[in-house]
């Protein structure tokens, strides 16, 4: 019953951000991460539910996930700004 309602809860948020604006998404194994997520992620979170990153840049987090390079991007607060895929 707890999974069931955590996925809902999961899905209504995710509905609400693909609502608000265009995001992109990175996954890693279960945790999903994304532009506009609620609550905001910090630095500190992100590297706890994916580890270390392949490299880093000032503000700057990246990740390689299939065959695509993922920058994360903080702002002043170390909350993530934005997700680019190159």
């Amino acid at each position: 019953m707890i999974g069931t309602s955590q996925k809902l809860a999961e899905l209504i948020i995710l509905l609400f951000a693909f609502g608000a604006s265009p995001v992109d998404t990175m996954t890693c194994g279960v945790h999903k991460i994304y532009e506009g997520n609620i609550p905001v992620q910090s630095r500190a979170i992100i590297l706890r539910k994916y580890g270390a990153p392949k490299s880093t840049s000032d503000n700057n987090l990246y990740y390689e996930k299939n065959n695509k390079i993922y920058r994360l991007h903080f702002n002043d607060n170390d909350e993530l700004d934005s997700i680019t895929v190159k």
